[in-house]
């Protein structure tokens, strides 16, 4: 027990990171799982099988070079069985001898000299030094983890120094690159050997200057005119220490394919059979006919590379030979482009399935450069016009012409900071029109599609929640596989992120020690903050109604402990009041007395004034900003949802007691109280609540229901709408918590504790966890999901 708690460190902001496994978890069921994991468990027997080893060893020098292993062996088995002997790599200087148990090991240290040879030997304890994990000795290199990632970040002086670090951190290696080299020439060699004159091309991430530490091997086999494949010359080498079968059914397959053309599944499977027969260490191979352009997955076990070969994919070479020409044209695209793909990932907003791809991540990110006022980058249609001779391409119809090298073309007069566009592209993406709009690299504008598409050439592109064109195939929706939850999480998360970048968190380096620019934004975040990203839609109705309606349900339906609810005024006169920049900090009670604005006053979120009274404090400077990129909370501190303007009033908070009381019953009061000491008319921006639960009230619900149901039916009765349905639905809690209607108990502690925030302005409720120590959270997220529109239906009797 004592070496696991050594292996563990408690985090300042929660969590707990393994020491030797470098793994950071977000709580303690997740550190728990980690522990007793293979992994860990792994390293953590190899930790003392290597200690148990160092004990039994012992170090030896002095012995003339010419002395190898063997001879070593045969003099310390005098003193009992020898495991091992390990002789440094220049071989002569040092060894390490490893006797079989640890009396062996006291009889060699107990002699007081030894000698081989007539030379004397230096024999010693060996030194225990410090485990340290084993690392892959494959040069494909590793991605930091988290925990690197920040360290490295932290120590830069500002943020363009940290997104240029970040290339830095991510980009292959000299050696990596070398070694994707070697693996292509490989291909290259086996391939030409049946098809004399093909050429294997590399495109994608490795040659489009946006390559990440283990990104696949996308490789293009170029057949040009051949139509015929040739078999094997009767002394290649290929032929030797290769397994029968495959080659055979590889040569058998070439032989049956002369004369046919060379596509189509038939085609797929000789180069299948090829890679599996006849390169050396590749495995795995599997071919997928039905993608969009159909490819041959594979591993190659050496360099533990994966990657694919295609047989018409002519086109993706101009599109990673476009992407390396932006990236030439001006020095702040790969900061840009790493930084907003790294923060995708973290996000849960990359990878395959419904979300973006890396490809679709990059476009996104030039198509913004194009749209800056001076832009950034050229249009497609720009650098098409200046391609010279011999850059005039055309391919499966597409103009795919542009100039090669950006030495010719005019650098961009645009000069601002790489903080600034990485501001810009958060605030911009939230606002565009993703579905109504077709987003043109070719143009470098938002073409609308309300009205049909612009084009008949571009017959076959594919509409949906999100519109982003290829910049050569006009008729590909790089975007077409995501859905529309995946594009709306993608406007909350970039709005969020655009909240944090107006923050001084984001632009200066903290005094408290606080993660600071960058890093807020491109760490993961655990799969409840992502949960958590993705709004509540709520139905239609006044907004005071709505937030009446939903304490109704929390604590009535529900069961839920309402601790405490704030109210968010939002100003929309002109006011004579402090500036929020002009160094006043508010201090509010939760116990809804008011204090009054201290000039210069300092203080943090979750600070406890007199009489445990909890207060919330919005330092002088700081912005409001959305949960999703704040480390997480201290005990104590409230959420704080997005606002466009800090309330210059005094905002309201109530306590539990008198919550729904407190509520405005009639949309005109909204306006109630609206006239502050300094005239101001403030107007209700959001509500938000901290609730508890002490059961699972989402478990088992359904099944509860129907029960009840039955018995209603038989009994005269009916579910209804209305206070009857919200009768009905506090006897299904009641029975799910186990309680019979005349029975009391104390709540014990509770199982998860969250804040249900209702934003009057896009009509969405958000639910954040705060303390959710088994994991709950997920699971009650996804029931709210379906349950709350509904249930503020039924309440409100709407139809």
């Amino acid at each position: 027990m004592a070496a696991v708690d050594s292996d563990v460190e408690p985090l300042q902001r929660r969590g707990f990171r393994c020491r030797l496994c470098h793994v950071t978890t977000a709580n303690r069921p997740s550190l728990d799982a980690h522990l007793g994991g293979r992994k860990h468990q792994h390293l953590v027997e190899l930790r003392a099988a290597r200690k148990a080893q160092g004990l039994r060893s012992v170090f030896v020098s002095g012995f003339p070079r010419d002395v190898d292993s063997t001879q070593l062996s045969e003099y310390f088995q005098v003193f009992g069985p020898v495991a091992s002997v390990v002789m440094d790599k220049d071989k002569g200087v040092f060894a390490i001898v490893e006797m079989g148990d640890m009396s062996a090991r006291e009889a060699v240290l107990s002699q007081p000299q030894h000698s081989l040879g007539g030379h004397r030997l230096r024999v010693r304890p060996r030194e225990q030094k410090e485990f340290q994990r084993p690392t892959s000795k494959s040069p494909k290199g590793v991605a930091p983890d988290s925990h690197q990632l920040a360290k490295a970040l932290a120590e830069a002086p500002d943020v363009e120094a940290q997104m240029v670090k970040l290339v830095g951190l991510r980009e292959l290696s000299e050696a990596e690159r070398q070694l994707r080299s070697l693996v292509v020439a490989l291909i290259q060699e086996v391939f030409t050997e049946f098809f004399p004159g093909c050429v294997v091309h590399p495109f994608g991430s490795s040659i489009n200057s946006f390559d990440v530490h283990g990104c696949d091997l996308d490789l293009f086999l170029d057949l040009g005119d051949l139509e015929e494949p040739q078999s094997l010359p009767p002394a290649s080498p290929l032929r030797e220490d290769r397994e029968e079968g495959d080659l055979g059914k590889a040569l058998e397959l070439a032989e049956a394919l002369k004369g046919e053309k060379t596509e189509g599944a038939a085609m797929l499977e000789l180069v299948g059979s090829i890679l599996r027969g006849c390169v050396p260490g590749v495995y795995r191979v599997q071919t997928v006919p039905s993608a969009r352009r159909p490819v041959v997955k594979f591993c190659h076990r050496p360099s533990g590379l994966h990657g694919d070969v295609s047989l018409s994919n002519r086109l993706a070479l101009h599109n990673s030979r476009f992407l390396n020409l932006c990236s030439d044209l001006d020095g702040r695209v790969r900061p840009l482009v790493y930084t907003v793909r790294c923060w995708a990932q973290g996000r849960g907003l990359s990878g395959s399935g419904p979300l973006l791809n890396n490809y679709a991540l990059t476009l996104l990110v030039i198509y913004f450069l194009q749209t800056r006022d001076p832009p950034v980058l050229p249009t497609v249609s720009q650098l098409t016009q200046k391609a010279g001779e011999g850059e005039q391409v055309e391919v499966d119809g597409w103009d795919c012409s542009f100039p090669r090298d950006a030495s010719g073309l005019e650098p961009s007069i645009n000069k601002e900071p790489l903080s600034s566009l990485l501001a810009q592209f958060f605030s911009s993406i939230s606002c565009w029109d993703l579905r109504g709009s077709l987003l043109s690299l070719r143009e470098g504008q938002a073409l609308p599609v309300a009205g049909g598409l612009p084009s008949n050439l571009w017959e076959g592109l594919r509409l949906g929640p999100m519109n982003l064109q290829d910049p050569f195939d006009l008729s590909h929706n790089v975007a077409a596989n995501v859905t529309s939850r995946v594009a709306g999480r993608l406007q909350n998360c970039c709005q969020a992120a655009a909240n944090y970048c107006r923050s001084l968190q984001y632009q200066h380096r903290s005094s408290r020690g606080r993660d600071w620019g960058l890093l807020p934004l491109v760490q993961p975040i655990s799969p409840s903050s992502l949960l958590s990203a993705t709004p509540i839609p709520l139905p239609p109705a006044p907004f005071t109604q709505l937030t009446a309606a939903l304490v109704q349900v929390l604590r009535e339906a529900l069961g839920c402990q309402i601790v405490q609810g704030t109210k968010r005024l939002w100003s929309e006169g002109g006011g004579t009041g402090e500036s929020h920049q002009g160094g006043t900090s508010k201090r509010f009670k939760l116990d809804g007395q008011k204090k009054n604005c201290e000039e210069g006053q300092q203080g943090c979120a979750g600070d406890h004034g007199e009489e445990g009274v909890e207060e919330m404090v919005i330092e002088a400077g700081e912005m409001v900003q959305d949960w999703a990129v704040q480390s997480p909370w201290q005990p104590g501190e409230l959420p704080m949802t997005p606002q466009r303007h800090l309330a210059t009033g005094e905002e309201r908070q109530w306590g539990h007691a008198a919550l729904a009381e407190q509520v405005p019953r009639g949309p005109e009061a909204a306006q109630e109280g609206s006239q502050g000491e300094t005239g101001n008319r403030m107007l209700l921006s959001s509500v938000s609540w901290r609730c508890s639960l002490g059961h699972r009230v989402w478990q088992g619900r359904r099944r509860a229901r129907r029960r009840l149901q039955q018995q209603t039916k038989e009994g005269g009765g009916s579910a209804g709408i209305g206070a009857e349905w919200l009768a009905t639905e506090a006897r299904v809690t009641q029975e799910l918590r186990g309680l019979s209607s005349g029975e009391q108990r104390p709540e014990a502690e509770p199982l998860l504790t969250f804040v249900v925030s209702a934003s009057q302005a896009d009509q969405t409720l958000t639910v954040i966890p705060l303390q959710d120590s088994q994991g709950l959270f997920p699971d009650l997220h996804h029931f709210l999901q379906v349950f709350l529109p509904q249930a503020l239906r039924n309440l409100l009797k709407l139809r």
